[in-house]
């Protein structure tokens, strides 16, 4: 069975909210306020196609550290998700709630959005439909321009597991651009999901996580 495991960042802005329950009047939830810690096929004993069956079977697993190698969160905990072939749940106190998904309509694009290319870059290299990552602090908005870079490497995160400071993104890759005007860029109403990096604990060689993560996907038409 496929089963993905999303697990609620870290930050202020998630101050009073990660491992607690949903409300019982809240049924949405917005991805990209998660990571996806875990993406696999795992076999599930005793579940008679049932799928709370399913989700306590994964709940014992992955806390008793008979956990996969790819996952890369902690131990399952109140106000993570699981999706079982695209059934998505939330972790109650007690016991499981069914959720669906919703997207909160930005007005501007902040740092690690991403962008989509409306039409062929004007100098060749790329066609329409390319994806570009923005550089910046992840929980602010964009002033008047912003950097996007495509063919990226995206990095995101904090100095290191222990920072206070704010998460960040910044890529390497190209082409890109540093001053785009962000009147320019156009709310799809979309989601997007991509692969970046951060330090594991400390900076060092090999230091690094790969993670996904999803983001507010933008439209870029350039005024050439």
């Amino acid at each position: 069975m496929n089963v993905k495991v999303f697990q609620m960042k870290d930050g202020e802005k998630y101050h009073g909210l990660k491992f607690r329950e949903l409300p019982d009047n809240v049924s949405e939830v917005d991805m990209r306020d998660y990571d996806l810690v875990y993406d696999g096929e795992l076999a599930v004993q005793n579940a008679q196609g049932n799928d709370i069956n399913v989700l306590d079977f994964l709940f014992r697993k992955l806390n008793v550290g008979d956990r996969p190698i790819s996952y890369q969160g902690h131990s399952l905990s109140v106000s993570d998700l699981i999706a079982l072939e695209g059934r998505l749940y939330c972790c109650q106190s007690i016991g499981w709630k069914p959720v669906t998904t919703t997207v909160r309509r930005s007005v501007r694009p902040s740092g690690g959005d991403a962008v989509r290319l409306a039409a062929p870059w004007r100098w060749g290299m790329l066609p329409a439909g390319s994806i570009g990552i923005i550089s910046g602090i992840t929980d602010e908005e964009c002033g008047e321009f912003a950097a996007i870079t495509f063919n990226y490497s995206a990095f995101r995160g904090r100095d290191s597991k222990y920072s206070k400071g704010p998460e960040y993104c910044s890529c390497s890759g190209g082409p890109g651009t540093v001053a785009t005007p962000v009147s320019e860029l156009r709310a799809t109403g979309e989601t997007y999901t991509y692969t970046a990096w951060r330090w594991r604990d400390l900076p060092r060689a090999d230091g690094g996580e790969s993670y996904r993560v999803t983001v507010t996907l933008w439209e870029w038409a350039p005024d050439y």
